[in-house]
C-alpha cells in the first residue's frame, strides 16, 4: 500500500493507530489531500471554482505516461491521446479510471474526467494478467508487511469454505 492511506500516515508521522470502525478524528488526526486543499485555496481565497485537476496517466498501453492537468469533462480518450495514444493499433486489454487497488475497471475511453478523477491505467494483457492462484506455504511475509495487519491467509481459508462474516 501507498502512503495513500490515511490510517498509514497517521501511524508513519505520529504513531497512533486509528483503530478498525473508528475516524482519524478519534486519534486526534485530520488529513487531507494537498489537492483537496489547493482546490479550497483556489475556491475560498481566489473566488475560482474547480474547473481542472491533475490527473495521471499511466501504464504500459499508453506511449507516454504523463501527469495532465485536465479541464474536468475532458474525456478519458482525449488524454490517452494527448499522450501518444495507444501502444498497440486497438484499445488496451485493462482501462482503470483511479488506482491499481480502488480504481474502477472501464469498458471505453469515451468516458469524462470528473473532480475524483486522479488517473487512468491503460494496460496490456501483459501487464493485467492474473497470474494462477498458488498455494499459501503460511511463511506469514504477507502478515509482517501489511500495514493494516490483515491476515491474508486466515481471509484465504475462510473464503475457501465460502464464510464471508469470518473473512
Amino acid at each position: 500500500y501507498p502512503q495513500g492511506g490515511e490510517k498509514q500516515i497517521i501511524y508513519a508521522l505520529t504513531g497512533r493507530q486509528v483503530r478498525s470502525g473508528r475516524m482519524p478524528s478519534d486519534a486526534g488526526c485530520a488529513v487531507f489531500n494537498v489537492g483537496t486543499l489547493a482546490a479550497i485555496h483556489r475556491a475560498v481565497v481566489e473566488g475560482r471554482p474547480m474547473i481542472d485537476r491533475v490527473v495521471t496517466v499511466a501504464g504500459s498501453a499508453v506511449w507516454e505516461n504523463a501527469n495532465l492537468e485536465v479541464r474536468i469533462g475532458t474525456s478519458l480518450r482525449a488524454c490517452i491521446k494527448f499522450c501518444g495514444g495507444y501502444t498497440g493499433s486497438a484499445k488496451p486489454d485493462k482501462l482503470i479510471s483511479g488506482g491499481p487497488m480502488m480504481g474502477t475497471a472501464l469498458y471505453t475511453d469515451e468516458v469524462p474526467m470528473i473532480a475524483g478523477t486522479s488517473g487512468i491505467l491503460a494496460l496490456t494483457g501483459e501487464q493485467a494478467h492474473v497470474p494462477p492462484e498458488s498455494a499459501c506455504i503460511r511463511c506469514g511475509r504477507c502478515h509482517h508487511v501489511c500495514p493494516i495487519n490483515l491476515q491474508p491467509y486466515a481471509i484465504s481459508d475462510a473464503m475457501d469454505v465460502n464464510d464471508a462474516a469470518k473473512a
